[in-house]
């Protein structure tokens, strides 16, 4: 019994230390994939792709998630099975938050208690068409609603999500249009509104259709509903009045028109022009104080005087009404504008001012600005100050002539020298204010000059400083302004008190007048010197620890009026200038070095710059107080927190200063806080006044970095402050902080328009300047980066254009011919920062049109012969000559005309538009008549020039030469083109019969008479009076020849033959398309709905092609879409009008090469197609770009469901990027996506708001940086959700995980294989590392080692915890099934991992191994203790047993001895008496005893029983 009960022992302890490494993951469930994504039309009783396997499969099971039964557990094998789905889905579910969506957290549980999760999300598909809601079926409208009115309004709801739940509506009435479409939350609206007029009278009653697309409308895929609407037009028998008068032209008012004047007249008459009977307008003005209506005659009436200065325009509204019963009204709107009158003199600010002028230097100072101004506006408000009094001293007035207002700047030109012995020492002036329009009267004011001479001891000021520290003190008293009263400085010529005079001229000397503009004062040397600043002198007070880099002031020149100069450059001069630093071009001061304590320090500030070509110096004091360490540097302003900042202390002020677009992290200021890292409800944020973005972030160590790219350009400085949190009960500001931005050449030019184009008559005037927006380009940036400087990009060709480079400004510098040149195309370059090397630069197109003018007038082409013989035969419609004129305008038609010296014979010649001249009646009977015939050219311009010829006809008596018999006179002969004929004509002619009896071999000589026209050119006669043409006709070059042919005998007895050839037009032209520069683009929307696939959407009228054929039979364009021809076609293919017949998706390709073919379109008639031989293949096809513009119809997609981010102590810093969310949008996003955290975020097991979230997102990039100072008690994961959003406000959702992982939890797994290859199968090799382990592997970095590659990381479980690495290592130790031992082989031999080595696993295995170590010797140990246990009762029962026979032996021997012995032989002693106190100690049975032993022998026993005696007690 014993030795089973051992061996069982022994067995469970060796069972426990062989189950310490037995690998529990053979029962833990396995699923490929842990999200899932599905379509919700997915088919009820089809597998889900998803796998899930286990030790035994038949007791898996889903403990919750799987609502309504949805899914089932299917079994594939013993070990796998998957999900099958039960029940139709929804992605369309509503939920209280008002959102649409389905998904199911599915969780198992098998037998062992191991669980595993899957989320299903079911994406929702356009299952739903839009459903007609709240719609009226039948609506009235009055037959007189105008254009644009609204009719009803619809709406549809679509629970799909995305584009299927975006409806677009069309109408099948072209009298009504859909407008103002929209969509929100399932719901799209739209406005049916009234595209054109109505007619009760022509339908009473329209039936109006709507349909509603989803989609967009797309057409694959759409679904789509209607609904019928009755609109009843409403019969009107009236119509409302309207204005005759014009309303829209503003009417102008004197602002000296008096009270009760009628200033206009408003007329309306009755809308029913038709009617018989008109009624009567009345006339309403809404309520005001200021005009009145007469209601009867629309008369307005002045009822207040108005003042241009006090309002200078109104805005009426008037009525007119129509008397009667159905009385009805239109309103309008009557805009009155005030004219301005000189009505207001120039005025003074104040009354009087007071000059204090040291007579012997020349030296003055003012109590106040003298600043003048005029009420009224433009012309009115100009006016000339000037001074008179005394002309003890001469002033001059800066400026001359005042427009509007101006601070005056006076300078003493000369200064009597009597003053300086005379007893007076004050002198009044008068400033006169005289306007420029010399009817009105002048403004003026006093000017009290108090004289101080050096040689007057009887001067007495009153109130002067006796020290430099009271001059400043008084300055900062009164905020930078010396305030002096006149009384004050009134002399007392009786006072005999003594006044030290040098010490009255050093304090008035002293006397600094600051923050008055524009005022000249004179130099210690008594130069008079400008000084061009916005203070007369500049103080600070500084402390002995100011910071080095503060700024200590900002200096800015004033305006120079009317004046041209270049940048400012500024410099300090002085002892301690060492210790300043001034920015050369801003003008800003900095500390330099630190100050000591207590000193005032007086510095100049010099202003180098030219005006007008001169170089002028200017300067103005600085002096800085430097005071003790305890005076407070700062006065913290006031700043605007929020509510939650509860600010007890006024934290320092700091200055720091950093160009725009620096680097990321880059320091700014070093603050002086103590942050205190090891309390981990202890945070700090940096708040900006100027904006909300992150620009700037705290550094670990207390310093103010670059968070995000700063533009000068948006902010010019930064206001901020450092705000510690503790929990969210207390918050304080550790510092106030300014940051100034210095600008840099980022930005380059813009041409504000890409082509500035503009038309120009060829009889401009040369100088003028081109009609643009000056200047032509802009530049973001400022100062000399701003200064651009403008050129043309010359070619070869002389342009008679100038630019000038400063404004842009475009000249004609020289006249411009049309003929010569039609367009100009000219380059335009701007470029920035001109006076440096560094430029950026921009170009334009300038493209001038040339107008063309009638500025040619025709020219005759020169005669060789004018004067022209007839026979007195000849018959009517005989060719005297042709003239020909030219004229150089293009397009321009020349009309002909003549006249003779006698009226009365213009009836005898007729000339046609062709320059053509024939005999217009008959002459016979007039031989020997001479005619004049002058012969007019004119243009067609307006008004038309002229031109005019002068030809000679003389009328001979009847020769008796030749007759022709054929052609006859005037007659037309036709011919084909491009046919190559032998003979033209024979021209038939014969002799007389008279002739020939005297001239029998007489014979007769053809030629050509060269006409004016030059049609003769191209033909040939022989004697044989053959015509032949020189070249084949061409239709398109020219399409008739006028022919004149002289016949004459031997004795030069000539006759003519006049006729016209006709060429006929053969289709011997096939259309081409002409080569351009450069290609074809055209653009269309995305998802433009198409309503009819015949119909189709029109994209562009392209450049149609070319038929050179000269009749429009034979100019026969036909196009074809060659490629691609299902996308693209014509519907008529003899217009060049390109369509589409499916809505393009930009997504899916953003751009089409259209190759496009034009054919004659009687090809397929051989009689008629065309015939060309000099066809260029090429050119009959040619190809367009057709760009898909893009429109905002998809959603921002995360590229991960779950973002994984670590914090690995030790190495990840205060400011460090975590991760980045990556989201991809197949949209054009210009300003990109915005990225945001939702407010719930969950820290550790807590939830909060996500301000207390201790990382930033920033919204333009998506980098999570860390702002978590590690500590003991900071959380070990933070989860958030996040959500990406575009320009249209679509958006989507992702969750971050972020887990702060110890340096020993992170595995370190070797790769033999290069960094790069490691880097492209990341992803892989995540998935298979899933597969070995069943964990999720977040690769924290990957290191290059030479031959090797390192990459470090953790695995999380499904909770997103981190799993030990002992754990991690026994897994892929030990694989439990083919599934992983597969993936590990794959990462083995495929991706050369080496065996995992983690930092902490040798000290884990080294553990384990001393752990079953040490249970082994335990048990080892617990046995011997047994085993030794067991000896020792069994020794002890073998000395009892031997005790036990003892006794008997004894107890026999003893009978034996009492039976043979006498009693009374054996006398004992009797015991001695005691008594038993001790309760161990009791009292024996004799009886019982007495069977053992005799009471001689055993007296008493001593315990509970017999067992327990020694061998002493025997």
């Amino acid at each position: 019994m014993f030795s089973s009960t051992f061996y069982i022992f022994l067995l469970l302890s060796l069972k426990l230390v062989y189950c310490r490494r037995t690998d529990t993951s053979a029962e833990a469930i396995r699923v490929n994939t842990s999200f899932l994504l599905i379509d919700e039309d997915w088919p009820i009783n089809t597998p889900l792709p998803i796998s899930i396997c286990t030790k035994k499969f038949k007791f898996l099971k889903i403990s919750s998630g799987n609502d309504q039964d949805t899914f089932s557990l299917q079994s594939s094998n013993e070990t796998c099975g998957y999900l099958k789905l039960e029940k139709l889905l929804d992605a369309d579910q509503l939920h209280p938050d008002g959102s649409r969506s389905q998904s199911f957290t599915i969780h198992f549980e098998n037998k062992y208690r191991m669980r595993a999760e899957v989320e299903i999300q079911v994406a929702d598909i356009n299952d739903n068409p839009p459903k007609f809601i709240d719609f009226k079926k039948e609506v009235p409208l009055s037959e007189n609603a105008p254009k644009g009115t609204l009719v009803t309004q619809v709406q549809t709801f679509d629970p799909d999500k995305g584009i299927g739940g975006i409806a677009r509506f069309f109408i099948n009435d072209d009298r009504f249009s859909v407008e103002n479409e929209r969509c929100s939350n399932s719901r799209c609206f739209a406005d049916i509104i009234l595209t054109s007029l109505l007619d009760y009278e022509t339908s009473p009653k329209i039936n109006l259709t709507i349909t509603a697309k989803d989609g967009a409308s797309r057409t694959i895929n759409s679904k789509e509903s209607q609904i019928n609407i009755i609109i009843n037009i409403i019969d009107e028998e009236d119509s409302p009045p309207y204005f005759i008068t014009d309303l829209s032209v503003p009417i102008l008012i004197p602002e000296n028109t008096t009270i009760g004047s009628k200033v206009f007249q408003i007329r309306a008459e009755d809308g029913d022009k038709r009617s018989e009977k008109k009624n009567a307008i009345r006339y309403l003005v809404e309520e005001n104080d200021i005009f009145s209506i007469e209601s009867e005659t629309g008369w307005l009436i002045l009822e207040k005087e108005v003042d241009f200065e006090q309002q200078r325009d109104y805005s009426l509204k008037i009525q007119a009404i129509e008397s009667g019963q159905n009385a009805m009204v239109t309103d309008g709107t009557l805009l009155i504008q005030i004219e301005d009158i000189d009505d207001n003199i120039p005025r003074c600010l104040d009354e009087s001012y007071i000059m204090y002028l040291n007579a012997s230097s020349w030296k003055f100072n003012l109590d106040k600005p003298i600043q003048v101004f005029d009420a009224d506006e433009g012309t009115f408000a100009s006016f000339s100050p000037i001074i008179k009094g005394s002309n003890q001293i001469v002033f001059r007035i800066i400026p001359e002539i005042v427009k509007k207002s101006a601070t005056l700047e006076l300078e003493i030109s000369n200064v009597d020298t009597s003053l300086l012995t005379s007893k007076i020492n004050e002198l009044k002036y008068k400033i006169l204010l005289s306007p420029s329009n010399t009817s009105q009267r002048s403004g003026q004011c006093n000017l009290f000059v108090q004289l101080i001479s050096s040689n007057n001891k009887n001067n007495n000021v009153n109130h002067l400083p006796n020290n430099t520290k009271d001059v400043n003190n008084l300055n900062n008293a009164t905020n930078g302004h010396t305030i002096l009263q006149k009384n004050n400085f009134k002399t007392n010529i009786n006072n005999e008190e003594d006044i030290k005079t040098p010490d009255i001229k050093d304090n008035i000397d002293q006397i600094i007048v600051a923050g008055i503009k524009n005022e000249e004062i004179q130099n210690i040397d008594n130069k008079e010197v400008k000084v061009y600043f916005t203070q007369s002198s500049y103080s600070v007070t500084l402390t002995c620890n100011t910071p080095v880099n503060t700024i200590v002031a900002s200096v800015k020149p004033k305006d120079i009026n009317n004046k041209e100069h270049n940048e400012v450059k500024y410099l300090l001069i002085g002892n301690k200038s060492e210790d300043f630093s001034i920015d050369k071009l801003t003008g800003v001061i900095t500390v330099k070095n630190v100050l000591e304590k207590n000193q005032n320090i007086s510095l100049d500030i010099v202003a180098n710059y030219d005006i007008d070509g001169s170089n002028i110096t200017s300067s103005v004091p600085l002096i800085v107080y430097v005071t003790d360490c305890n005076t407070i540097l700062h006065s913290h302003n006031t700043l605007t927190t929020q509510k939650n900042i509860i600010e007890k202390e006024k934290p320092s002020l700091y200055f720091g200063e950093i160009n725009e677009n620096s680097l990321i992290g880059k320091e700014i200021i070093k603050l002086p806080i103590v942050m205190q890292k090891d309390k981990v409800n202890i945070t700090y944020k940096v708040f900006l006044e100027e904006t909300n973005e992150p620009l700037v972030n705290l550094s670990e160590d207390g310093g103010i970095i670059v968070g995000q790219v700063i533009d000068y350009e948006k902010y010019k400085s930064l206001n901020g402050y450092v705000i510690e949190f503790e929990g969210d009960e207390k918050s304080k500001i550790l510092a106030n902080f300014t940051i100034y931005i210095r600008d840099q050449n980022d930005n380059p030019p813009v041409f504000k328009k890409q082509v500035y184009e503009i038309e120009l008559n060829e009889d401009s005037e040369v100088g003028k300047i081109l009609n643009f927006d000056y200047p032509l380009a802009t530049d973001e940036d400022s100062g000399v980066y701003s200064k651009l400087k403008y050129s043309f990009v010359r070619g070869s060709m002389p342009l008679p254009f100038s630019i000038d480079e400063i404004t842009s400004e475009i000249k004609l510098n020289s006249s411009l011919d049309y003929e010569s040149v039609k367009k100009y195309e000219i380059d335009l370059k701007v470029i920035d920062n001109s006076d440096d090397d560094f430029n950026n630069e921009a170009r334009s197109k300038l493209i001038v049109h040339v107008k063309n003018i009638n500025d040619n007038a025709p020219i005759f082409v020169p005669l060789k012969n004018n004067i022209f013989e007839m026979s007195e035969d000849d018959t009517i419609g005989t060719i005297i000559t042709i003239l020909k004129a030219n004229d150089l305008d293009e397009n321009d038609i020349i009309s002909y005309s003549l006249q003779t010296t006698n009226p009365e014979d213009e009836k005898y010649f007729n000339i046609d538009n062709e320059g053509k001249i024939v005999l217009g009646d008959s002459v016979k009977g007039m031989v020997g008549k001479n005619y004049t015939i002058e012969i007019k050219a004119s243009d067609s311009g307006n008004p038309p020039l002229t031109a005019t010829i002068k030809i000679y006809v003389v009328i001979k008596k009847a020769s008796n030469g030749p007759i022709i018999l054929w052609p006859k006179q005037n007659s037309v002969h036709f011919f084909k083109e491009n046919e190559e004929y032998r003979n033209l004509l024979q021209i038939n002619a014969t002799l007389s019969d008279e002739y020939l009896v005297f001239n029998p071999n007489s014979k007769i000589n053809f030629s050509i008479v060269q006409l004016p026209n030059d049609d003769w050119k191209n033909f040939e006669i022989d004697n044989n009076g053959i015509l032949k043409s020189k070249n084949v006709f061409d239709y398109e070059v020219k399409t008739k020849y006028e022919l004149q042919i002289e016949v004459c005998n031997e004795e030069n007895r000539c006759v003519l033959s006049n006729f016209r050839i006709m060429v006929t037009d053969v289709n011997d032209n096939c259309p081409y398309f002409e080569t351009l520069k450069e290609v074809e683009k055209y653009e269309i929307t995305e998802n433009i709905p198409i309503k009819n696939n015949e119909i189709g959407e029109k994209i562009a009228d392209i450049i149609p092609a070319i038929d050179k054929d000269g009749t429009l039979e034979f100019q026969s364009i036909c196009y074809k879409v060659y490629q691609p021809n299902d996308t693209f076609f014509f519907p008529n293919n003899k217009i060049p009008s390109l369509y589409t017949n499916i809505s393009l998706d930009r997504e899916y390709k953003d751009s089409y090469n259209v190759i496009i073919e034009t054919f004659d379109c009687n090809k397929n008639n051989t009689k008629l197609s065309c015939k060309d031989d000099n066809l260029n293949i090429s050119n009959v096809q040619k190809t367009v770009i057709v760009k898909v513009l893009d429109l905002n119809d998809n959603y921002p997609k995360f590229t991960e469901k779950v973002f994984y981010g670590e914090i690995i102590q030790g190495k990840t810093k205060f400011g460090d990027v975590i991760l980045n969310l990556e989201a991809i949008d197949l949209d054009n996003e210009p300003n990109g996506l915005s990225y945001s955290v939702l407010e719930t975020i969950q820290i550790g097991t807590q939830t909060t708001k996500s301000e207390r979230l201790p990382f930033s997102v920033n919204s333009k990039t998506g980098e999570v940086v860390n702002n978590l100072f590690m500590n003991l008690d900071t959380p070990k994961n933070f989860t958030f959700n996040v959500i990406v959003q575009d320009s249209a406000k679509h958006e989507d959702e992702a969750k971050v995980v972020i887990t702060v992982v110890e340096h020993y939890e992170q595995v370190e797994i070797i790769f033999d294989a290069d960094i790069s290859f490691i880097q492209e199968n990341q992803k892989e090799i995540e998935k298979k590392l899933y597969e070995a382990t069943s964990l999720k592997f977040i690769i924290d970095g990957i290191h290059d080692m030479g031959n090797d590659t390192k990459v470090s990381g953790h695995f999380l479980n499904q909770y997103n915890t981190v799993v030990s690495t002992t754990s991690v290592i026994s897994i892929l130790k030990n694989p439990v099934n083919d599934w992983q031992g597969e993936a590990q082989d794959v990462l083995y031999k495929q991706y050369k991992m080496k065996p995992i080595y983690s930092p902490s696993s040798d000290n884990f295995e080294f553990s384990e191994r001393y752990f079953n170590l040490f249970v082994a010797v335990a048990c080892i140990f617990v046995f011997l203790v047994l085993l030794l246990l067991f000896c020792i009762c069994r020794q002890v029962c073998c000395k009892k047993r031997n005790k036990l026979s003892e006794l008997e032996k004894f107890r026999q021997h003893s009978l034996y001895h009492t039976n043979s012995l006498q009693t009374n032989s054996l006398k004992m002693p009797p015991p001695p008496p005691f008594t038993i106190n001790n309760p161990n100690v009791i009292r024996s049975n004799k009886n019982k005893i007495g069977e053992i032993m005799s009471p001689v022998d055993m007296p008493y026993v001593v315990g509970k029983n017999i067992d327990n005696l020694t061998s002493t007690e025997l």
